[in-house]
């Protein structure tokens, strides 16, 4: 299954995550309901985890948890794009190392590489950043 074809649920949670008061949170439980119903015969009842996370977001819009918690999220948030574009390719390599082909390994590596290529993604991003910011000297020489 495709992570396009779930993109109204990402719309919904988006919907229920920038929602300002309770009342407009409350106003999504039907419209999730509804989209349940209509988009259900499609993905089967496997997929009512969709259901159940979208009236989770619209009932608790923020959790408390710890600072490394927090951070832990915030990492994955940030890398899962990372993941997504590199999850397949740890995935065939640890299929050629022997004995490392299980499930569990493969997702932990996969996390693991997707977070470290977001990482250099963004040291890259700081580098060329700064480097654009730097004011450019003209000599004397070079005017003339």
């Amino acid at each position: 299954m495709l992570p396009t074809t779930h993109l109204a649920t990402l719309v919904l949670g988006g919907l229920a995550a920038t929602a300002a008061s309770r009342e407009e949170r409350l106003w999504l439980i039907p419209v999730v309901l509804v989209y349940a119903a209509l988009s259900g015969w499609c993905f089967g009842p496997s997929q009512g985890v969709f259901l159940a996370c979208g009236l989770l977001l619209v009932a608790t819009p923020r959790l408390r948890m710890p600072k490394w918690g927090s951070a832990a999220v915030f990492a994955l948030a940030g890398a899962s794009l990372w993941i997504y574009l590199t999850h397949m390719i740890v995935r065939d390599g640890l299929r050629h190392i022997p004995g490392l082909g299980a499930p569990l390994l493969g997702f932990v590596v996969a996390m693991a590489f997707g977070v470290g290529f977001w990482m250099l993604w963004r040291r890259g991003e700081g580098f060329i950043t700064q480097a654009l910011k730097r004011p450019v000297r003209v000599t004397a020489d070079a005017a003339a």
